[in-house]
């Protein structure tokens, strides 16, 4: 089942291929981030860059997605957030239902190496109290040490 829609087939490391051609860092685009083809124009050109579909569950179609690969050392989600919580198309993340995904999002490690990074890309994630938990949540599920959320998109730099 395809569930991303890569932005860039003909980067270096596109997905499809052989073992060795996967990519060793991803961005996952919210569908709903505006202008987002500015921010493509920004990313590291040996970057695998894919969009999620909209109407799809966007923590299943990341799940689904990360299946397929492994040594990633850094996965980027640019979406919209909010204090303690992430929009990822028509899902939201956030610490009253955490744990309704958490068996989904203790599958995206298998994709990971041992010391890979998630960056959450969206405005005020980890702000505050709420978001601190999180974060710290998220990172506990998916068993990750660099789980980072920065201030927001457009400060975000590749």
């Amino acid at each position: 089942m395809k569930t991303l829609v890569q932005i860039n087939p003909n980067k270096k490391n596109s997905l499809i291929g052989s073992f060795r051609n996967q990519p060793r860092e991803i961005v996952i685009i919210d569908p709903t981030i505006p202008d987002s083809h500015y921010l493509i124009q920004g990313i590291k050109p040996d970057t695998a860059t894919y969009i999620l579909k909209n109407k799809t569950d966007a923590i299943e179609q990341i799940t689904t997605f990360l299946a397929q690969h492994t040594g990633i050392k850094a996965l980027h989600i640019i979406t919209h957030g909010g204090s303690g919580k992430i929009y990822l198309g028509t899902t939201e993340l956030n610490g009253n239902n955490i744990e309704n995904y958490s068996q989904q999002l203790q599958q995206w490690r298998n994709a990971l190496i041992a010391n890979a990074d998630i960056l959450l890309y969206g405005c005020e994630i980890g702000k505050g109290e709420a978001g601190k938990n999180f974060v710290k949540r998220l990172s506990e599920i998916i068993e990750v040490k660099h789980l980072t959320s920065t201030p927001s998109v457009l400060t975000a730099t590749y």
